[in-house]
């Protein structure tokens, strides 16, 4: 079985397994659940941040936060860097400085 969201789902699940059973079993042929709506979660619009968005936040963090933010960076593939205009190896030697 499925993972269990919510009461609808979980019912939802039990009763198509149930009747896929009892398709396979001879019982009936077709499955009355198949149509009924499945409940899926609301996809979230999301954006990329800006450099100077990234900036911003960053300068309103705490120092330790900052830090976390640096090495997140760092761990990225190099493509993505490229617009912070961040040398790896330099930021390394700042966050082990601190």
């Amino acid at each position: 079985m499925t993972k269990v969201v919510d009461e609808f789902t979980e019912h939802r699940v039990i009763l198509n397994d149930l009747f896929l059973f009892a398709i396979h079993a001879g019982y009936t042929e077709s499955n009355p659940v198949t149509p009924t709506m499945t409940k899926t979660a609301p996809k979230q619009k999301r954006k990329k941040h800006t450099v100077e968005g990234w900036n911003k936040i960053r300068a309103a963090a705490p120092e330790w936060l900052q830090r976390a933010m640096d090495i997140a960076l760092l761990t990225l593939k190099q493509a993505p860097l490229k617009p912070y205009k961040i040398k790896p190896a330099t930021m390394i030697t700042q966050c082990l400085s601190k």
